[in-house]
């Protein structure tokens, strides 16, 4: 994803979050399956990841940190990831749009993260 997507994206969120009808101030298991599936879309190796889930804020944004392997077969360390969305529809949780901090994206998720509460100094040891 370009630099301008993440952009139109985080403008797009800012403009939803207040009227949404459903943000991640809550977090279930279906949601953590939904975002697990959307974000091993974007994985080397999807059936390695290993997640780590910050408590969700009341907004329209949810952070968390995912960890998963290389090429190689090694793991690369953890990296912020943001979802955007978090709609509830008669057929459940559906994840808007994930975005993963890894290389020159990931100040840009790690201040969008900050900006909406969550502690991005490193991912969270649970």
């Amino acid at each position: 994803m370009r630099l301008s997507h993440v952009l139109h994206l985080a403008c797009l969120l800012w403009a939803t979050s207040a009227t949404a009808e459903t943000t991640l101030g809550f977090l279930t298991s279906a949601h953590k399956e939904e975002i697990v599936k959307q974000v091993g879309t974007q994985l080397v190796d999807p059936t390695s990841a290993q997640f780590r889930w910050p408590p969700p804020r009341e907004f329209g944004l949810y952070c968390a940190w995912v960890n998963d392997k290389n090429v190689y077969g090694k793991y690369k360390g953890f990296e912020p990831f943001f979802v955007i969305g978090g709609i509830v529809d008669v057929d459940g949780f559906i994840a808007g749009d994930v975005t993963l901090g890894s290389g020159d994206k990931r100040s840009i998720v790690e201040n969008m993260c900050s900006n909406a509460g969550f502690d991005m100094s490193g991912p969270p040891l649970w």
